[in-house]
């Protein structure tokens, strides 16, 4: 846990004063502290106009005090600044910010700065290098994302499904024609047929995009040089993962400026790798989904999202010498992999 005070700040070297004198930042995250944020309790003092635009970061600001405007550049709207309004930079707009007033904002930087803060010529802050930078294509009117699923696989299928209802159509869909795809879908089916009467059997793929112009496409694996192809040449911002094998390609995790989203159904960190709501019901451990971006790792990417699940036994699981064992692969920053 980390406990920070803002008078413990203030007179430090992480209260940082800008060169010309605009602003002062008190820098209560940093990079360093491991978050994936900065956070900044910031001064602008009165009568200043800064000219601001962030290319390699995202920042989001609340006013708690004072008075001023944001100039956006490209548009030439401007926005009155008075406590209790959040505005959010997350086109990496160009701005004025001016204040009337002495204002107190509280910054949040993703990637997360680090100390000192000083305004590049470009009037933006270092890029990371460590940290995935987010651009934004302008000549886009909307978010493009490829969708990869095993070929039929059923809870692939749910969440397309779900994705489409709820407005967020893919570009292209990537389905993976395996043995492991049939093995992974004849097994779920056989399982879902058991409750088919209380939740209802997903539906097929040509069921989901009937009516809609998705182009799909059946590759071997999604990590050959036919999926690779299709990924650079549509260049999508994002990558969404349905039921897939673990993408392992270096090319493909590069392809996207957002990233690749993955739905695992465990508790991130707690539990990673295969069936982890069978070892958590074994070992006692957190149930739960997590929404995450995936890395070079097995689900050890930035978490997006949690969600804890508090599940109440029906029965007494089999205490059988050898049953619901798992084979421990090998552990990573305190989190059981299981096979």
């Amino acid at each position: 846990m980390i406990l920070r005070r803002l008078q413990e700040i203030i007179g430090t070297e992480h209260e940082v004063f800008a060169e010309n004198k605009n602003w002062v930042s008190r820098q209560l995250l940093l990079k360093e502290d491991g978050m994936g944020f900065s956070f900044h309790d910031t001064i602008i003092f009165a009568n200043t106009e800064t000219h601001i635009c962030y290319k390699n970061h995202l920042e989001a600001l609340y006013c708690v005090e004072g008075e001023g405007e944001i100039e956006v550049i490209e548009s030439g709207n401007i926005y009155k600044l008075t406590p209790g309004t959040l505005y959010a930079l997350n086109l990496h707009d160009e701005h004025y910010l001016r204040a009337s007033k002495d204002m107190r904002i509280i910054c949040v930087f993703n990637p997360p700065l680090s100390s000192p803060e000083v305004h590049l010529a470009d009037r933006s802050y270092q890029a990371d290098p460590d940290a995935r930078q987010f651009t934004v294509n302008r000549k886009k009117d909307r978010m493009t994302f490829a969708y990869l699923n095993l070929k039929g696989h059923p809870r692939g299928n749910y969440m397309l499904d779900r994705l489409i209802q709820a407005g967020l159509e893919p570009a292209l869909v990537i389905e993976e024609c395996s043995d492991l795809a049939t093995a992974g879908r004849q097994e779920l089916e056989k399982q879902l047929q058991k409750i088919a009467a209380e939740t209802p059997l997903p539906r097929t793929l040509p069921e989901i995009l009937a009516g809609r112009n998705v182009r799909c496409v059946e590759t071997a694996n999604h990590n050959d040089a036919q999926s690779e192809e299709l990924l650079t040449a549509l260049c999508p911002d994002l990558i969404v993962l349905g039921d897939t094998r673990i993408i392992r390609n270096k090319n493909i995790l590069d392809i996207p400026d957002m990233g690749i989203v993955n739905v695992h159904p465990g508790y991130l960190p707690t539990v990673r790798g295969n069936n982890p709501y069978l070892w958590s019901i074994v070992h006692d451990l957190p149930q739960g989904v997590t929404v995450h971006f995936i890395d070079e790792g097995v689900d050890s990417g930035p978490i997006i999202a949690r969600q804890r699940l508090y599940l109440q036994a029906k029965s007494h699981l089999p205490t059988t010498t050898g049953c619901y064992q798992p084979t421990v692969r090998r552990t990573v920053g305190g989190s059981a992999l299981f096979s």
